[in-house]
């Protein structure tokens, strides 16, 4: 089976906590005009595995004493990733016609390959691998993939609104009930909201 494979590697804590609470959406389409083939994200929850919406510390180097500070970051890198395995448990797919279920086990039978972890730095590190033909491609025929990388926001729905204290975060849950998050600090921001990038990869020839 000919395969597409992802990687992707993120430093700051904050986008990395965006990362596992809200997961990453990829979708795949064969023009910029034309409708998405497959819609993947991982990772995915549900009420059986809830978001795991956990801050990263990073622990800084104390130069005086290098291995003790190795052996600290060592040990939260540990932690950090039994908490990924426990919790990310779930691939969220849409649009692909052979697949009739919208999440699967990232021990699915479908070819479909998920993971995240932590590197001694505590840097995450994201792969995925999906089989070429649930995208809607050929690798004979079709030369080039137009994709776009969306990291959805921690908080859902979310909404700005002006206030005596200056602009808030607002989120919709599910029963229709407001939340506010805070002020909308940078931080915020970038946790709350979806942020995206898009470009288009071309196939090797075989």
């Amino acid at each position: 089976t000919n395969m597409f494979y992802i990687t992707l590697q993120a430093s700051n804590p904050d986008v990395i906590r965006k990362i596992i609470a809200g997961g990453i959406t990829f979708s795949f389409s064969k023009s910029e005009q034309s409708p998405h083939s497959a819609v993947v994200t991982f990772p995915a929850y549900n009420k059986s595995y809830p978001p795991l919406n956990q801050s990263i510390y990073k622990i800084p180097l104390n130069r005086k004493d290098t291995l003790q500070s190795r052996l600290e970051q060592d040990s939260a890198m540990n932690v950090y990733n039994n908490e990924l395995k426990t919790k990310l448990k779930l691939i969220g797919i849409r649009g692909v016609k052979e697949i009739k279920d919208s999440l699967l086990s990232i021990y699915n039978e479908e070819g479909i390959r998920a993971a995240a972890a932590f590197d001694a730095n505590l840097d995450l590190t994201y792969e995925l691998g999906l089989p070429l033909h649930y995208l809607g491609f050929d690798s004979k025929e079709t030369s080039t993939i137009f994709y776009q990388v969306k990291l959805n926001g921690i908080y859902g729905n979310v909404t700005l609104m002006s206030t005596a204290r200056g602009d808030m975060i607002m989120s919709v849950g599910e029963n229709g009930r407001s939340f506010t998050r805070g002020l909308a600090t940078p931080q915020k921001l970038l946790l709350g909201f979806d942020t995206s990038f898009s470009g288009e990869y071309t196939l090797a020839n075989k």
